[in-house]
């Protein structure tokens, strides 16, 4: 699923099993179409799409007719600059519902389904800046559905916690150091201790902040790890396969990711020493695969490919790359049958980077 988020269009991908997107179906939603949904919100068994579209003020819902095509309706909450969606089941009814944040309204509220395809307004609060993106989970271990919210401009990130019958709290925000700009928010349990922590990335102080749960809803900030211009979105997910959650960091400035390996505590994750960016052609391939990269001054280099699952599938080791751009040859021919990898180039100096490669 992708959305445009400066223009009116959704577009839906269709996967052929073995990594490739051939079929792509295009729907014109709302202005500034910045976020989607994805869930069964009239119980007929295929999946539906909701969008946010903050330059209309609007939301549009795409109703899955069973064979993967969609028919489009419009959806005014009462609110502006619709932003950020997260799904949950806020009553614990078995209905999905979903919290949207209004970046023009500064507020974020509640919608609860009634499981025909159609959501009634339940509560709302205001928050302290313009909510950019949001992510729901059960922060207090209560049982019930809360939210969190990256809130740019006025520096906050707050949570705000649901009473499991609709109803919200008054937000609480995040005590934090170098907090400026925050756009983007991911929760999961990073230390192990079965609470959810949350990670925010902060767009103009470039960097990501980790906040501990204490097991109650209340955080600490405990990290705060470096982007390498400016810091766009995180996520969390064990890229390693070590039973933790690592992060992966996206910088939209520098265009490059950023992998942070979990050592095994929410205030200890080490930073791939620096980021070497280069990319892989032809991508997608089943043939021969370049990597081009280029060097400020003469090194050695080696890549290491991985399939998904964290094996490594072969390495290429140069004992000289010049200064400046240089090409070189990954694959002649693949020959796994696995449908995608990750390459991994590491420089004599330490330096490393990532980049994916998609099996055609």
């Amino acid at each position: 699923m992708i959305t445009t988020a400066h223009n009116n269009e959704t577009r839906v991908l269709f996967g052929d099993g073995q990594g490739g997107f051939p079929q792509v179906d295009k729907y014109t939603t709302g202005n500034a179409t910045r976020a989607v949904l994805v869930g069964d919100f009239d119980f007929d068994g295929d999946d539906d799409i909701l969008t946010a579209n903050r330059n209309d003020g609007t939301m549009n819902h795409l109703d899955n007719q069973g064979d993967g095509t969609f028919v489009l309706s419009l959806f005014n909450p009462a609110g502006n600059g619709e932003s950020a969606l997260a799904l949950a089941d806020a009553n614990n009814d078995g209905i999905a519902d979903f919290f949207v944040g209004f970046y023009s309204s500064q507020k974020v509220a509640l919608y609860l389904g009634d499981g025909f395809g159609s959501f009634n307004f339940s509560s709302e609060k205001t928050v302290t800046g313009n909510p950019w993106m949001i992510c729901a989970s059960d922060f207090n271990g209560d049982g019930f559905a809360d939210v969190a919210s990256a809130n740019s401009q006025g520096n906050k990130t707050a949570v705000i916690f649901g009473d499991g019958q609709g109803g919200l709290s008054n937000p609480v925000n995040l005590s934090a150091n170098d907090h400026i700009f925050p756009l983007a928010i991911d929760a999961g349990d990073l230390d192990g201790d079965g609470d959810i922590d949350i990670v925010t990335s902060s767009y103009d102080s470039n960097n990501y902040s980790v906040f501990e749960n204490n097991g109650t809803g209340g955080f600490a900030q405990v990290d705060i790890l470096p982007a390498s211009l400016n810091a766009s979105c995180a996520i969390l997910h064990d890229r390693d396969g070590d039973g933790d959650l690592d992060i992966t960091g996206t910088d939209e400035g520098d265009d490059v990711l950023i992998l942070f390996e979990n050592s095994g505590s929410s205030s200890v994750f080490e930073p791939v020493v620096s980021i070497v960016p280069f990319r892989l052609f032809p991508n997608p391939s089943d043939g021969a695969v370049f990597a081009e990269i280029e060097l400020e001054k003469p090194m050695s280099a080696r890549f290491d490919v991985f399939d998904f699952s964290g094996r490594k599938i072969k390495s290429v080791a140069t004992e000289h790359l010049p200064a400046g751009r240089s090409q070189v040859l990954i694959f002649n021919k693949i020959k796994d049958e696995a449908a995608a990898y990750r390459v991994q180039v590491t420089l004599e100096n330490g330096q490393t980077g990532g980049a994916v490669l998609i099996r055609k």
